[in-house]
């Protein structure tokens, strides 16, 4: 189904790719796709056809006696201007009934501004959430779970300590029209919703804006919860996202304290409703089984092939954990600030002996396939030192990214304050790991939503930047989409070399994407794996097993239907990889 390259008459084919030296003028890096085979006969002449050279050029500027690359903005460009950091603006108070739409990367009650500016609704509050079919098609069954529990334990916090509030749940393929639609029945006069730079996520909040904009009687107002109120957001300038100047302008800053849970939500009048939508019907109170949910996503038009493609793939089990909550992830986050990495690792992923033996035998207690990434993790850990072997801060991290910055049953100011105050079992270096862990996903976080914001006019019909989460880390990518009246045609999916990114195919994306008459306009994805370009570079052990899951699961999720896998370098062989996988 998936393969790195195909012949004519199924025929291998081996793709390589070559790097030319740095040239003195412009500093550009030639790559070229060359084909070849042993096979005398057969040659598929539209793989042939596809002989281009791309470019990614890199700017290089003398600092300090060094050189300094920073990738050239092949993709989007923003003006320049000499701010590098912009406050977090305040939010508006509400005029009337408002509503919290609650989504995934802020499923807590703790540290939530949209929650405590909405408390003061003069005429009360509705909270809702909204399985997006699209999300729901993208999971595993592990993190299928940990999703519906985490859901689940929102709506018991917001009665326990909201003074018995509900939250209204249903499942839609277009999330942003069923809040718009109860905003209407209820007549909310605003809506909260996180700012996050996750691709649905990211993609709702804008369609909602526009829905809103069309009536002009709902106002969206959305939120971040930054670390540091003075540092919100970045500028629009080429500095700012330079790290050494975000470092020169947060320091000296406090962090910011989290946010106290309201303790009361008033409750809209009974009148408000007139029962239109999917939110607003009565059985939007009750939470949906995970059958129901699967089922939901089969029978969607839009995630049915893409479902179908998931359970033909085989499942192997990872290192994550498939219950989750925002009292879980305060539990684990004690465990550690308490007893320090080891002996977190250890309630975790169990004893290192018995962990690396399990992962050796090739299955789990439950006879789960275990994954290539899990076992190394483990044999790792099998070292004498046992998991004092990982990297500084990987438990931490590993442990809980996905509470933290997938699911967001934690803030990250709430992890940081926790982290501020403890003694971390006596290992102050594990404490400090941890802490630099919290200000490195704020900072990829903040240059997210600067590079989505970051728009240009000239480059409307050009691969379009994303951000898509893996475990909670942020990865980028882009998707090509091909020329009006060029449809069907199978994707590509590109990954990258070593020390390279997505904005090497961004050319190559572009000239496929409009096609010639032997070979169709193609859906180009290329995305940077774990650790390069503009994606997230977490404290763990890096292994090839990593971005080869990497890059599975980005097309697993995020294409979501038969692709050709092709690669650069080391890409070549995740690409391989992957074909092999699935």
């Amino acid at each position: 189904m998936l393969v790195a390259a195909r012949l004519h008459h199924g025929l291998p084919l081996r793709i390589q790719v070559t790097q030319q030296q740095w040239q003195a003028s412009g500093h550009a890096v030639q790559g070229r796709l060359a084909l070849a085979s042993e096979a005398k006969h057969g040659l598929n002449h539209l793989l042939v056809g596809i002989m281009v050279a791309s470019r990614a050029a890199m700017h290089v500027s003398p600092k300090g006696g060094k050189r300094i690359y920073r990738a050239k903005p092949t993709l989007r460009r923003g003006a320049r201007e000499s701010v590098v950091l912009l406050p977090e603006a305040e939010l508006p108070s509400p005029e009337g009934t408002a509503v919290v739409w609650f989504r995934t990367g802020d499923l807590r009650v703790h540290d939530h501004p949209g929650l405590a500016c909405a408390a003061e609704a003069p005429r009360g509050v509705i909270c809702c959430y909204v399985f997006c079919t699209q999300e729901l098609a993208r999971l595993s069954p592990r993190r299928l779970s940990a999703l519906h529990t985490a859901v689940a334990s929102l709506q018991l916090e917001l009665q326990a300590q909201c003074g018995g509030s509900t939250l209204r749940i249903t499942i839609s393929d277009d999330p942003a029209a069923a809040v718009h639609d109860l905003c209407i029945s209820v007549s909310a006069a605003d809506v909260y919703v996180h700012d996050d730079p996750g691709d649905l996520n990211y993609a709702n909040v804008k369609r909602l804006r526009e829905l809103s904009a069309a009536s002009s009687d709902v106002r969206v107002c959305s939120w971040r919860a930054p670390l540091r109120v003075s540092a919100g957001s970045l500028g629009s300038s080429e500095e700012s996202m330079d790290h050494q100047a975000y470092s020169r302008g947060i320091a000296g800053l406090p962090w910011q304290a989290p946010l106290a849970v309201p303790e009361l939500l008033p409750v809209p009048p009974s009148s408000a409703s007139s029962k239109v939508g999917l939110l607003a019907d009565s059985a939007a109170m009750e939470l949906p089984t995970l059958e129901v949910l699967r089922a939901a996503t089969a029978a969607c038009q839009s995630t049915a092939g893409q479902a179908k493609l998931r359970s033909e793939v085989a499942y192997v089990q990872g290192l994550g954990l498939d219950c989750a909550g925002e009292q879980e992830a305060q539990r684990l986050l004690d465990l550690f600030t308490e007893y320090g990495p080891e002996a977190f690792a250890c309630k975790l992923w169990g004893p290192p002996e018995g962990g690396a033996g399990a992962a050796a035998s090739g299955a789990e207690a439950d006879g789960v396939p275990v994954s290539k990434e899990a076992w190394c993790f483990r044999r790792i850990a099998r070292s004498p030192a046992g998991y004092a072997s990982l990297i500084p801060g990987e438990s931490f991290s590993r442990g809980l990214s996905e509470q933290l910055l997938w699911l967001g049953c934690l803030s990250l100011r709430t992890a940081a304050a926790k982290l501020a105050s403890c003694h971390c079992g006596g290992d102050d270096g594990a404490r400090r790991a941890a802490i630099d862990a919290v200000e490195a996903h704020e900072w990829h976080r903040l240059l997210a939503l600067r590079e989505l914001s970051s728009t240009d006019a000239a480059d409307a019909h050009g691969p379009e930047i994303r951000f898509w989460r893996w475990r909670g880390y942020l990865l980028r990518y882009f998707v090509q989409s091909p020329a009006p009246g060029c449809t069907g045609q199978t994707p590509i999916v590109a990954v990258h070399g070593f020390a390279a990114s997505c904005t090497q195919f961004a050319e190559l994306a572009e000239q496929l994407a409009q096609g010639t008459e032997r070979l169709p306009g193609t859906p180009f994805y290329a995305l940077d794996m774990l650790g390069f370009g503009h994606s997230e570079k977490p404290p763990i052990s890096f292994s090839q097993y990593i971005w080869e899951q990497c890059v599975k699961d980005f097309l697993l999720s995020v294409v979501g239907r038969p692709s050709v896998v092709m690669g650069n370098s080391i890409g070549g062989y995740v690409a391989q990889a992957v074909a092999a996988y699935v």
